[in-house]
C-alpha cells in the first residue's frame, strides 16, 4: 500500500501519498522527503502530518498536478493565477511554473513520433530513425556512451549568478555578484553573452572582458495586455516570457513565449518591434503545442503568418541570413529579408534546442518529450532519429547496437563544432556530447544534480537542470544552469578560463 501522507498547509490539511509528492525529483518535497530532515508534526493527532507555513489557497491545484490529473488546467483568474506561479516557485515545480506562464497545459506522456510526409520509421541502431537519409544513419550507426576523455584538460567555471534566484547587475568598479532568476537560453554576439532572464522577465547581456551585466529588454514586469510593439524603447517593454534568443544581423531576435510572439530589438538603437506573430493569439484553442486547428504552409510569406504559438528556441543562420524557430511543435525558418517563411519540420515532441550544422546543411533538433536528438538534412528535409530511444528516459551506458541503448533525459540545448554536437541533458544534470569523427556519445559533468566543480575539470561539475547553450569565438562552450540559476562556462579546447 502506499504511503499515505497528510500535509498542514497553513492550517488546512491535505490527504495524499507519498509517490506523488515524490513525482517530481527536483521539487521540494522529493528533497525534504528523501532526507529525512522533514519531520511530521508530533503535535498533530494524525500520524505522518507535515506541516508546510504556506497559505493553503493554491494548493488545491499544485496537488493537482501532482497527482497527474486530466483534468488539471492552469486558465485561472489572475489572482489566482499569480498565487499558483509564486507557490510553484516556492516548491521547485519548474515544469508548472512554465504551464502557468505559458498558458499551456502540461504533458505527462511522450506523444508519438514525428510525421515527416513519405518517410518510415523504424526501429534501427540509433533508437527510431525515418530512412532516407541512410548515409546519416550509416554514420551514426556505432554510437556509444563513455566517460569525458577527449577533454580531460576542460575546466568549469561560473561566469554570471550566485547560486540562487535574484534579479542584480554587476557594474563596473563593484563587487557585486550578477544574479539571474531560472535562466534559459542564450547566444553570443560580439563579445557578450546574451542571456535569456526567463525568471525575471527580462533579456541580459553579459560582457565577458569586464563581467558586467546590463539589461538588454523588458522590464521585470509580466505585461497587463500582450500588444504589437513598432519601434518601441526595448527597455520600457514588459515581455511575457522570453526563452529563445539569437542574433541576425544587428538585431537581436526573443521569443517572448506567453505572448506568442517574436520580438525584434535593434542592438544598436535599442528599440523594440514585433517580428512575427499576433500578440495575445495562437492557432489552438489552448495554447497547447500540440497540433494546429489549420495546418502549416510549406512556404508562406511573414505577413501571411498569423500565429506563432509559444515559441521558445530560436536558432540564426547568418550564411543564409534566416532564423529558426518552433511554431508549436513544429520547426520553421524565416529570410528576414525576402520575408519568406518555410515549414522544416512538424510533429516534433517538445523541441528544446536547435543547432546547424552549415557545411553537411543538416540542422539538428532537441525532442525533449521523446527524450531523442534528431537531424533534418534541409535540402530535401528527410528526418532522422540520432541518439536516444523514443519515449524512454534515461541514462545508460553501452553500444546502441547491443541491448543497451543511448539514453536521454528531456535533452534541450544544442551546439554543433567543428565535428561535435554538444546536448544539455536537462534532467540527467549534465552535458552530452555527439563526437560524429568516431560515432561516440560523450558524457561531461557527473550526472548529478548540484552546484559544484567550479575551476576544476568539466567532467567533475556539477549542474542542475541545465537548458541553453552556446559557443564563444575562443572556444569556450556555454551553459545556462537552469536550477542553479547562472550561467557556466567550460573551455572545450584546452585553455586557459579567465579569472
Amino acid at each position: 500500500m502506499k504511503e499515505r501522507i497528510v500535509l498542514n498547509v497553513g492550517g488546512t490539511k491535505f490527504h495524499t501519498t507519498k509517490p506523488t509528492l515524490m513525482a517530481e525529483p527536483d521539487s521540494f518535497f522529493c528533497a525534504m522527503l528523501a532526507s529525512g530532515a522533514w519531520q511530521p508534526d508530533d503535535k498533530d493527532d494524525e500520524a505522518s502530518t507535515y506541516f508546510i507555513d504556506r497559505a493553503p489557497t493554491a494548493f488545491p491545484f499544485v496537488l493537482q498536478y501532482l497527482r497527474r490529473d486530466p483534468s488539471f488546467s492552469v486558465g485561472l483568474e489572475p489572482q489566482l493565477q499569480a498565487a499558483l506561479l509564486e507557490e510553484a516557485d516556492f516548491y521547485q515545480l519548474q515544469n508548472l511554473q512554465t504551464s502557468v506562464r505559458t498558458g499551456v497545459k502540461p504533458n505527462w506522456t511522450a506523444p508519438a513520433s514525428p510525421t515527416t510526409g513519405g518517410t518510415q520509421e523504424t526501429e534501427g541502431q540509433c533508437g527510431t530513425v525515418s530512412y532516407g537519409h541512410a548515409d546519416l544513419a550509416q554514420k551514426f550507426g556505432s554510437m556509444q556512451i563513455q566517460s569525458l576523455k577527449h577533454l580531460e584538460k576542460a575546466i568549469v567555471a561560473t561566469l554570471g549568478g550566485t547560486g540562487r534566484p535574484s534579479h542584480s547587475e554587476r557594474r563596473a568598479g563593484s563587487n557585486q555578484k550578477s544574479a539571474f532568476k531560472y535562466p534559459t537560453y542564450c547566444c553570443y554576439h560580439e563579445g557578450e553573452v546574451f542571456v535569456a532572464d526567463s525568471g525575471n522577465l527580462v533579456v541580459r547581456a553579459i560582457n565577458l572582458e569586464t563581467g558586467e551585466t546590463r539589461r538588454v529588454a523588458g522590464t521585470g514586469n509580466a505585461p497587463l495586455k500582450a500588444r504589437r510593439h513598432d519601434g518601441v524603447d526595448a527597455l520600457t517593454v514588459a515581455l511575457g516570457y522570453p526563452t529563445g534568443i539569437a542574433v541576425l544581423n544587428g538585431s537581436l531576435y526573443i521569443c517572448d513565449q506567453a505572448v506568442h510572439a517574436i520580438q525584434q530589438v535593434d542592438l544598436v538603437t535599442g528599440l523594440l518591434t514585433t517580428f512575427l506573430g499576433t500578440p495575445g493569439k495562437c492557432s489552438t484553442p489552448q495554447g497547447t503545442t500540440g497540433g494546429f486547428v489549420k495546418p502549416l504552409e510549406p512556404s508562406v510569406l511573414v505577413s501571411e503568418l498569423d500565429t506563432v504559438d509559444a515559441p521558445h528556441v530560436m536558432l540564426a543562420d547568418p550564411d543564409n541570413h534566416c532564423l529558426y524557430f518552433n511554431n508549436g511543435c513544429h520547426i520553421q525558418s524565416v529570410d528576414i529579408f525576402s520575408g519568406i517563411v518555410k515549414l522544416i519540420a512538424k510533429d516534433i515532441s517538445s523541441p528544446n534546442g536547435l543547432a546547424l550544422d552549415v557545411q553537411n546543411s543538416t540542422l539538428f533538433i532537441s525532442e525533449g518529450l521523446r527524450h531523442t536528438v534528431a537531424s533534418v538534412y534541409l535540402p530535401s528535409l528527410q528526418f532522422v532519429t540520432l541518439a536516444g530511444t523514443s519515449g524512454k528516459a534515461g541514462l545508460k551506458a553501452g553500444k546502441i547496437d547491443q541491448a543497451g541503448k543511448v539514453r536521454l533525459n528531456i535533452p534541450a540545448g544544442l551546439v554543433y563544432c567543428e565535428g561535435y554536437l554538444y546536448i544539455t541533458d536537462q534532467k540527467n544534470h549534465c552535458v552530452r556530447s555527439i563526437d560524429f569523427s568516431t560515432g561516440n556519445v560523450l558524457q561531461h559533468g557527473l550526472a548529478d544534480a548540484g552546484y559544484a566543480g567550479d575551476k576544476g575539470p568539466a567532467s567533475g561539475a556539477r549542474y542542475c537542470d541545465p537548458v541553453g547553450l552556446t559557443l564563444g569565438p575562443d572556444g569556450r562552450l556555454f551553459v545556462v544552469d537552469c536550477g542553479n540559476h547562472c550561467i557556466r562556462q567550460i573551455v572545450v579546447k584546452g585553455t586557459e578560463l579567465p579569472a
